[in-house]
């Protein structure tokens, strides 16, 4: 079982990484499954870094004003939004609609769409540019448009009340796709990552085939691209922190560059590379 300190080297040692061929096959498969998630960290970021596309729903805030003003009879309850009846009304420059299930065919104006169990934002711009943003309300429990005009804390304005919630209201909406969009990046990212790892694994054997010696397996040849894996996804994500969307290509360079070093070693280096 390897040290702490040989899992540090292992970050930049190519030497070190070639004696993962040691390892337990359970610890290369949890480590697998690390890396994926360093590997993901970017998508995440740049996902969570999205919500300034609710900057691209022009005109959203007065519509939701208007909205307040009229003391809409809606509410949330249950993570479901609960109106009076269907709804269809013009507020600010959205169309505004309500009813049990969500169907966007045929709308092609500026439109806040509300739904039993979704929420749409769709902003449609002079050249009919179409921009959106959806979610539920599983985030918005109690919520409720009646009471919004008549909820002004004291000392706090009605418009600053009005803008405070409004930013509660997008931002919620919002934030509540954020865990089905995280599995699925997780998800996606993982089968990419096992492909990657099925092919790299086949080109190893396919070179180190003839080889007399420091002969590789499959299984050993799996555990030395999970290992070397390791460096470039923990470098990919400190970097996808702060710039996401280079970070995942960044991954691949640096990994591809690193392979062709231990692809080297394994076959022409005169050492016994494996101890």
């Amino acid at each position: 079982m390897p040290t702490w300190k040989s899992w540090l080297k292992m970050f930049v040692s190519n030497k070190e990484v070639l004696r993962a061929i040691h390892f337990r096959t359970i610890v290369v498969m949890l480590l697998f499954v690390i890396n994926v998630s360093l590997i993901s960290v970017p998508n995440f970021y740049g996902r969570m870094e999205s919500i300034a596309e609710l900057d691209n729903l022009i005109g959203i805030e007065e519509a939701l004003d208007a909205i307040y003003d009229a003391q809409l009879d809606c509410h949330v309850e249950n993570a479901e939004m609960h109106c009076a009846d269907n709804v269809d009304a013009v507020f600010g420059a959205y169309d505004f609609m309500y009813r049990d299930a969500l169907d966007l065919e045929g709308i092609e104006t500026s439109t806040i769409y509300f739904a039993r169990d979704s929420a749409v934002f769709i902003y449609v711009d002079e050249n009919d540019m179409a921009y959106s943003s959806s979610g539920d309300y599983s985030l918005l429990e109690g919520f409720d448009f009646a009471t919004v005009k008549t909820g002004v804390a004291q000392g706090e304005s009605l418009d600053e009340h009005y803008a405070a919630t409004t930013d509660f209201l997008l931002t919620s909406i919002y934030h509540s796709s954020l865990p089905q969009q995280f599995l699925l990046i997780y998800l996606s990212q993982f089968m990419q990552m096992l492909i990657y790892l099925m092919i790299l694994t086949l080109i190893f054997l396919l070179v180190n085939f003839k080889a007399d010696r420091k002969k590789l397996t499959f299984q050993s040849a799996n555990k030395i691209i999970v290992v070397s894996m390791t460096g470039p996804a923990f470098l990919v994500a400190l970097i996808g922190m702060f710039v996401p969307s280079w970070a995942s290509i960044l991954f691949f360079i640096i990994f591809a560059i690193r392979a062709m070093f231990i692809y080297y070693r394994i076959n022409f280096s005169k050492d016994d590379v494996y101890t």
